[in-house]
């Protein structure tokens, strides 16, 4: 039986989303080494890396990247970090994937396409409903059937307990940019027109329409 073939990664920042998602995936992944963790946070850092039982763990990204066994990295930090860091991995000669959403601004985006390209490495960011087996029979049966042409969802979960510390606009950053993606996976086109209204912060409207001639509408 041939052993399995490990692809050698990094992660940038051990905090939230990577103690519930990163981190034990890449524990039990059979094809992935996790050599080391990097946060400026030391206690935080020594306790991941004493959990998922990790080589190595450095305060500087920069002792990360240079370490030629690296092949990929995870970039797990908080947003404004996130363009920064990914430039940083591809120039590094490095694949890169990056939580989302990934920047504010179109040209922050392609500052890391641009690296991409130049790279040749590959460059992913973290929208992950589109690989859902729900949401890929849903997209199957819509365009069996021509496409959509109106979508309508909506956001239940229990925001108002977990999400009540946080600061109006983050929902939006958190979870709602991954129904845009979805729209936009859905229907195979970008968005020509978008509107939101609103009876509170994080309470919320959007409609959309896209190139396609779909109708979304977003309840959060």
């Amino acid at each position: 039986m041939s052993s399995v073939e490990k692809t050698t990664f990094g992660i940038i920042g051990v905090g939230g989303i990577a103690q519930s998602q990163h981190l034990p995936n890449m524990a039990r992944a059979p094809h992935i080494r996790l050599k080391t963790v990097c946060d400026l946070r030391e206690d935080l850092l020594n306790d991941m890396q004493r959990h998922f039982n990790v080589p190595e763990a450095v305060t500087d990204y920069k002792e990360l990247l240079a370490d030629p066994e690296i092949e990929a990295v995870i970039v797990a930090t908080k947003e404004d970090m996130q363009v920064l860091l990914s430039v940083e991995v591809l120039n590094a000669g490095k694949h890169v994937y990056t939580e989302k959403p990934l920047a504010d601004k179109p040209e922050h985006v392609e500052a890391v396409v641009h690296a991409q390209k130049k790279a040749g490495k590959m460059a992913g960011v973290g929208f992950n409903r589109r690989m859902a087996p729900a949401y890929r029979k849903a997209k199957e049966i819509l365009h069996a059937d021509g496409g959509p042409r109106n979508i309508h969802y909506r956001l239940a979960d229990e925001y108002w307990m977990w999400g009540r510390g946080f600061p109006p606009g983050i929902r939006v950053i958190i979870e709602v940019c991954h129904v845009f993606d979805l729209m936009r996976w859905f229907t195979d086109s970008n968005p020509v027109s978008i509107y939101c209204v609103e009876s509170r912060a994080d309470d919320e409207i959007v409609t959309m329409k896209f190139e396609s001639g779909c109708v979304a509408s977003i309840m959060t």
